[in-house]
């Protein structure tokens, strides 16, 4: 089964555990029945101990425990469906966590095109009732077809020109790219 997200709003939990050993079941509890789509957790007192308990079911947990002396420790529970990922920060000395959620727009889709394209959207559906005609709704489908195949066009273009200087930024769409085709399933 897979759940696709389409509210514009989080919900979301954030709390001080004071050490989350002996709470977790409560906090497993209490999620699901609220429907959290994040929770924060700060002061975990976690350490590798906890592993197996630490999991939660439709959720992707990041942690960040602290290291070498008690207490401490943050952790991060994020809906799996909402496609997140741990961003590196390079500093293991403070407990903080920095994730990023994995968006579906492409890289070329700007918000000038996507209103263009809600247009287009709303001729069809006026064509469709009678109140607009098929010229009127041809008309916005091929500004639209002209319009996305020029902002690909720059994309590449700016790509191209940029792989000089940010070759991180470039191999970043080239991996996305790779992981869109690796999603599609065979018929």
């Amino acid at each position: 089964m897979k759940e696709t997200w389409t509210t514009a709003q989080l919900k979301c939990l954030y709390t001080n555990a004071r050490s989350m050993g002996n709470k977790q079941e409560e906090l497993e509890a209490i999620v699901h029945q609220e429907n959290y789509d994040m929770v924060a957790i700060m002061e975990t007192w976690w350490d590798d101990s906890h592993n197996w308990s630490a999991a939660m079911d439709g959720y992707k947990l990041f942690r960040r425990d602290r290291r070498g002396r008690r207490g401490g420790g943050v952790a991060l529970y994020v809906r799996e469906c909402l496609g997140s990922l741990e961003l590196d920060d390079g500093d293991d000395r403070v407990e903080c966590l920095w994730t990023s959620r994995q968006g579906r727009r492409p890289a070329w889709l700007t918000r000038e095109l996507w209103l263009e394209l809600r247009k287009k959207r709303r001729v069809y559906n006026l064509w469709k009732k009678g109140q607009a005609s098929q010229e009127d709704y041809k008309g916005v489908a091929r500004l639209c077809r002209e319009k996305i195949r020029r902002a690909k066009a720059e994309l590449d273009l700016n790509l191209a020109a940029a792989v000089k200087d940010n070759k991180k930024h470039f191999f970043k769409y080239i991996s996305s790219k790779r992981r869109a085709k690796g999603n599609l399933s065979s018929p």
